[in-house]
């Protein structure tokens, strides 16, 4: 009962950890710098990837919501985003439920 308690907590604590990482670096660098150094491509397979790992639970999908954000603000395309970032969690649904 104690060890699932504990990965329980060791989860929301890395869970929130990466969102206040994530949270501090778009707003020290900027979305539109992040977006230059992933490039445009990458950024659409990037969030795909995000969105068919981080897309399935409710404690994963806030990053998976701050990345879609940070690229949307950073100046992709939002049309390539939500298509890319639905397909990617409609495939991350049929996979993992």
């Amino acid at each position: 009962m104690k060890k699932s308690r504990l990965n329980r907590f060791l989860a929301l604590v890395s869970i929130v950890l990466f969102i206040a990482f994530w949270a501090l670096l778009v707003y020290f660098i900027g979305p539109e710098t992040i977006v230059e150094k992933i490039g445009a491509e990458n950024g659409y397979v990037l969030i795909f990837l995000i969105a068919l790992f981080g897309g399935v639970s409710a404690f994963t999908s806030p990053s998976y919501f701050a990345a879609l954000v940070t690229f949307a603000a950073g100046g992709l395309n939002p049309l390539f985003l939500g298509i890319f970032s639905g397909i990617g969690v409609a495939l991350g649904d049929a996979l993992f439920f």
